[in-house]
């Protein structure tokens, strides 16, 4: 499945139409987790019973949108962090509510009052994805910057990974985002450079606190995720493209609640926790599931420790890992990039691998 996110052109005199329904899908959704939680139910059948007919009279939605509303808070009510409430800024459609038009690139979707027409203000990349696809689904979303998107989802078919001749071990990090086990880096000192920058100018216009600090503000809201999410498909790109090209293995750390486990100095907090290591690994898990490359994740215990050369703990220094036992010495992110890739052997070719024999 891939979802492609499209610019909508809503006109003026539809949006005020278009909000009330998405606040209507929030108020729906927030009544039937009310509902839920009162009767303890969280079978999305049950649920459906209990409120459907309710639900419709109180807040006009379509019988579709219902149903999504209500299959919403029942995957909501099955997930980790739970939402007590649910914001007006988005609203889910299947395909009995919701057609594409190729011919004019446009889309049909239900509000309140019927189905309208929108015009879909599309670049390349999407006109190059939907063409000839017919979607599954599609969530009309309204954005903090106040634009509507439509989020398309379409199911693609996806080559076989063809067999592999070896791993690519790549080491996630701060100061380099990627670090490959072929020795290329890349380097983070621009993206901490510009996120600092954002992070003072903002604290700046708070400050201030006039009302055109406010404007400035809202019209810089969201330019720092853009900008990361641009250099994390750009290396994830990169990453899987040389992969496929010589038909290697992408291993990777599984760094799952590093967050929590990491203890860093209270200077480094603010860097650590807007670090984008999981939008990184989301972008490579889907562009080599899409280009028909093998990725496999690994525990990331002592990976920055040992010499993978001989498999003995070192000793890392800033950017320069030595090994006293067999006299090695470089630089501390390829030999992590080396021994996640040692590791990917493991999972991919045990019966080939040494680092498995050695390490029991």
């Amino acid at each position: 499945m891939l979802t492609v996110c499209c610019k909508l052109d809503v006109p003026t005199e539809l949006r005020p139409i278009v909000d009330a329904t998405l606040q209507a899908f929030a108020d729906t959704c927030t009544a039937v987790r009310e509902v839920a939680e009162e009767t303890g139910t969280t079978a999305r059948f049950k649920l459906h019973h209990l409120v459907y007919r309710d639900m419709r009279a109180r807040f006009g939605l379509s019988a579709n949108l219902t149903c999504q509303a209500i299959a919403r808070v029942a995957a909501a009510l099955k997930a980790k962090h739970k939402r007590s409430t649910f914001k007006p800024t988005s609203a889910s459609y299947d395909q009995r509510v919701f057609r594409l038009f190729e011919a004019d690139w446009t889309a049909s979707l239900t509000i309140l009052g019927g189905a309208r027409r929108f015009k879909l203000l599309l670049g390349e990349y999407q006109r190059r994805q939907l063409a000839g696809m017919d979607p599954t689904a599609a969530t009309l979303a309204k954005h903090r910057n106040g634009r509507y998107y439509l989020h398309i989802q379409v199911r693609r078919v996806v080559p076989i990974p063809k067999p592999a001749v070896g791993v690519l071990g790549v080491d996630l990090g701060i100061k380099n985002l990627a670090s490959l086990s072929t020795g290329e880096r890349f380097g983070g000192a621009e993206v901490t450079r510009i996120r600092d920058h954002h992070q003072a100018m903002r604290a700046a216009l708070q400050r201030k606190g006039t009302k055109g600090a406010k404007r400035l503000l809202r019209r810089l809201s969201g330019r720092e995720q853009r900008y990361m999410a641009w250099i994390n498909h750009t290396i994830s790109a990169r990453i899987v493209r040389f992969a496929r090209h010589h038909a290697l293995v992408v291993s990777l750390e599984d760094l799952t609640g590093i967050r929590e486990r990491a203890k860093v100095r209270k200077s480094q907090r603010h860097k650590h926790h807007r670090w984008a290591f999981h939008q990184l690994r989301d972008f490579l898990e889907y562009k080599a599931v899409r280009d028909g490359v093998d990725l496999v994740l690994v525990n990331p215990a002592y990976t920055s420790q040992t010499c993978h050369r001989c498999l003995c703990i070192g000793k890392r220094a800033g950017d320069l890992f030595t090994c006293s036992h067999c006299g090695y010495s470089g630089h501390s992110d390829y030999n992590g990039a080396c021994n996640i890739g040692l590791l990917g052997a493991c999972v991919t070719r045990p019966e080939h691998s040494l680092f498995c024999i050695l390490a029991g």
